[in-house]
């Protein structure tokens, strides 16, 4: 709740209207009678709903000024008085009680005196005190024994003045102030117990902001903040409504930096918590630490802290730092690790042999993550070739399982291939290795010039006779050696083994 302060309307309007009829001369009652101008006008501030307790208030103050100024303390007036009285009875308030004022009238000894309050009935005054209900006119004449009376005079009784508040702030911090203020009223007086209500606003506000209300007198203002000038306002009301008012003004001092404790009163969150190949979020937060501080951190050194506002980002694993700031001051600072991300390519050993004219043999070894542990067999392993020449490898594996050998079958011999298997770790980062250029065998190719034929006996003869056959085709330097053939139908070829007989003629192959 603001609270605004703002000006005495109705008293302007008052003021208005009454040096209006004056300055006009105008020919109208002015007694403070039942009805009476002032006394009219009194009825309808009271009536005025809209009216702040404190415009009524002063309302009633400008009335009862104008009541003795006009008629002397509030004596006075022409309310059906007759010429044969020429006296008028003083109408005096003597004290007060708690629920008006204490009145004594004037009396002479050879006149009645009356008296009644508002719109009662008259009645005789016998010397004795008279408790007038808080904002009620008592009205006083004096009267003879043929019936005649005085002028009617009146006097408004009414508490029109606001308790006082005394106080001091008893204690100031950088985030709180205590006050403590005691109000007392020499009138009506304080009711018990007595209602105390709290405002603020700072030095850069221009209204008062409600915060609470108690009965002690004693209250304490919390979550300032720091190096900050305040105004504190405390009211409190009489009984008859009035109210006062005490300001206190102050500056919160500076706040000292906490310390800082990790799990009690900063925290951290990762996200995701477990062994990822992604990205990791670090969310921090503080609890029971003051809201002038704020958090800061920093990656992986504590020289560069930028301001917390969202979770830090770890594209790799590192320590961030976290501290709290005011802007001055600055905390210890307190860090976790980032352990759980791994985004390293797994490796692995490959080996090319067998290698033959239409086929070679893939072998994985030695399959490892990032920190050099073995992946278990149960990896999948994807195995791809293609001719060097060629610019991609097929889309589809030519093989895709858990073995660690596979024979790519169906090539063409003395054509470079590039091979390629891929496998990917748990955390689904994939590794792969390749190698490349890997030639298949050629057959050599037999011609008189590398293939010779030894006869035992070259002329006729009835013998049989023995066949040499020597190559030197194999002198390639390729890891594969051929086995040399022969054949005598062209059909059906055997190894050669050494020298063959031949006991009729015949063509050798």
């Amino acid at each position: 709740m603001k609270i605004k302060e703002k000006g005495i309307t109705l008293i302007s309007l008052a003021v208005t209207i009454i040096v209006m009829i004056i300055l006009a001369a105008v020919a109208i009652n002015l007694s403070v009678g039942d009805k009476g101008l002032i006394s009219q006008t009194q009825n309808a501030i009271g009536g005025y709903e809209n009216a702040s307790t404190q415009e009524q208030n002063s309302m009633n103050d400008f009335i009862s000024n104008i009541n003795e100024a006009l008629n002397g303390d509030g004596t006075g007036g022409s309310e059906g008085g007759s010429e044969n009285i020429s006296e008028k009875p003083q109408i005096e308030r003597t004290g007060w009680s708690s629920t008006g004022g204490l009145v004594e009238i004037s009396t002479v000894e050879s006149y009645t005196t009356e008296y009644k309050i508002g719109n009662g009935t008259w009645k005789e005054y016998l010397n004795t005190i008279i408790d007038v209900e808080n904002g009620s006119t008592i009205y006083a004449r004096y009267k003879d024994n043929e019936g005649n009376t005085s002028q009617t005079v009146s006097k408004i009784i009414k508490d029109t003045n606001p308790p006082r508040l005394t106080g001091n702030i008893n204690n100031t911090t950088a985030a709180t102030a205590t006050v403590i203020v005691a109000a007392t009223d020499d009138e009506i007086g304080m009711p018990s117990p007595i209602l105390y209500k709290y405002y603020i606003k700072s030095e850069n506000e221009n209204s008062y902001e409600y915060i609470g209300q108690n009965n002690t007198g004693n209250f304490a203002y919390t979550n300032l903040s720091s190096l900050t000038v305040y105004e504190f306002m405390i009211t409190a009301d009489d009984i008859a409504g009035n109210t006062g008012s005490i300001k206190l003004n102050t500056q919160t001092g500076e706040e000292e930096a906490p310390e800082l404790v990790k799990d009690q009163n900063i925290f951290f969150t990762l996200d995701p918590e477990e062994e990822t190949a992604g990205n990791v979020n670090v969310t921090i937060r503080t609890s029971g630490v003051s809201s002038n501080y704020y958090i800061e951190y920093s990656i992986n050194d504590e020289n560069n802290y930028e301001r917390y506002t969202k979770p830090v980002e770890m594209i790799e694993n590192g320590r961030v730092y976290a501290r709290v700031s005011n802007g001055s001051k600055t905390s210890n600072s307190v860090y976790i690790d980032v352990t759980n991300i791994d985004k390293s390519v797994p490796r692995a050993t490959m080996t090319i042999g067998s290698i033959t004219t239409k086929s070679m043999k893939a072998e994985i070894t030695n399959i490892r993550d990032s920190n050099n542990v073995e992946l278990p067999y149960t990896v999948t392993l994807n195995y791809y070739i293609k001719k060097t020449a060629d610019e991609n490898y097929p889309s589809e594996p030519e093989y895709s399982g858990t073995n660690k050998q596979f024979t790519f079958e169906g090539l063409d011999q003395y054509t470079q291939y590039d091979v390629k298997v891929t496998f990917k770790n748990k955390l689904g980062v994939e590794g792969y290795n390749e190698s490349k250029a890997i030639r298949t065998l050629q057959v050599p190719n037999l011609t008189t010039a590398n293939t010779t034929f030894t006869l035992s006996e070259e002329k006729a003869t009835n013998k049989p006779i023995t066949v040499e056959i020597e190559e030197n085709a194999n002198t390639s330097p390729l890891t594969i050696k051929y086995t040399l053939q022969y054949s005598t139908d062209g059909n059906t070829y055997q190894n050669y083994t050494g020298p063959i007989t031949i006991d009729k003629n015949t063509t050798i192959y």
